[in-house]
């Protein structure tokens, strides 16, 4: 009935989690588990060619670094994924997504979690992350966007989309992706009756960064996209924070002064920005760069007098 499909650089991992699926599951499934540990493809190929693999109406996508607790969860997601009108279902998601290149995450508008989320490993801490703009008794939560640690559709919908291996062609972006070719045909959906835990949190690197801009590039005609139509004043303040925070990710990743004044003229080119507006981010630019050029500095003379000579006693 449901494919579990899982693309592994863990044998440990992937052991801990087929037994926690069989445990939990309360179904029939099957499991497609591709270790990618040595030939490291995309994980968007993976997935497609898990997708022709698969031998059940159901598919579900998920990370190997979890535990499921919801007892008889596919029990609950074959239940979701009944409703005609559903595309994706997933347990974390945000219910916008800017034309500036960003995460389905952004605390501007809200987002939609049913996760226990480890802040790095299975020994770090942990936090029942559960947030939402709709009643708590409300199970299913319309979104735009999913995190990739679990999405689940109906096999068929994969008749129509495919996870785009051309474009993403490592481990990042490919839930943004997938979820809005999906919101093309149907409504995405988190839902509040499965839980999971997950050990590791996103990481926000260059590859990632890129790979959300290229995501940008390829849905520009049809960004932004959100669940509830806002405002014009609300969709000037979306529009600005993410920008804020795509410039701030490119300091923080070290990004050279002129791609970073190349990428904030681009996208401030608009009518969502006012000149004041400008000249707050071009002092943010300053302030954060004089910031890590002193970090830099600091760090550089402490390395300094670590390796300098010790004079004998």
């Amino acid at each position: 009935m449901i494919s579990i499909i899982i693309c592994s650089i863990s044998p440990h991992l992937a052991a801990s989690i087929s037994e926690n699926i069989r445990k939990t599951i309360g179904i029939p499934f099957e499991l497609i588990i591709t270790d990618n540990s040595l030939s490291k493809r995309s994980i968007c190929k993976v997935y497609n060619e898990a997708i022709d693999k698969s031998n059940n109406n159901i598919l579900c996508f998920v990370h190997e670094d979890v535990v499921f607790h919801t007892n008889n969860w596919g029990v609950n997601l074959v239940n979701h994924l009944k409703e005609p009108d559903t595309g994706l279902i997933g347990i974390a998601g945000g219910d916008a997504i800017s034309s500036v290149p960003s995460s389905w995450f952004n605390p501007c508008k809200s987002a939609e979690l049913n996760i226990i989320q480890h802040s790095n490993g299975i020994h770090s801490s942990a936090v029942h992350q559960k947030a939402s703009q709709y009643p708590e008794e409300l199970v299913r939560r319309k979104v735009v966007a999913l995190d990739g640690v679990f999405i689940c559709a109906k096999k068929e919908i994969f008749n129509t989309i495919r996870f785009d291996e051309s474009l993403l062609t490592g481990f990042h972006g490919y839930d943004i992706d997938i979820s809005l070719q999906a919101t093309e045909l149907k409504t995405n959906y988190v839902v509040s009756d499965i839980l999971l835990e997950h050990y590791s949190p996103g990481t926000i690197n260059k590859e990632w960064l890129n790979a959300i801009t290229l995501i940008s590039k390829k849905w520009k005609s049809k960004l932004p996209r959100f669940t509830n139509m806002p405002t014009k004043q609300e969709a000037s303040e979306y529009y600005w924070h993410t920008l804020h925070q795509f410039i701030t990710h490119q300091i923080n990743l070290c990004y050279t002064p002129f791609t970073i004044y190349k990428n904030a003229i681009t996208y401030c080119l608009t009518k969502n920005i006012t000149f004041k507006r400008i000249l707050s981010l071009h002092k943010h630019i300053l302030v954060e760069y004089s910031n890590k050029s002193k970090i830099s500095k600091q760090a550089e003379r402490l390395a300094l007098l670590n390796h300098s000579p010790k004079s004998s006693l």
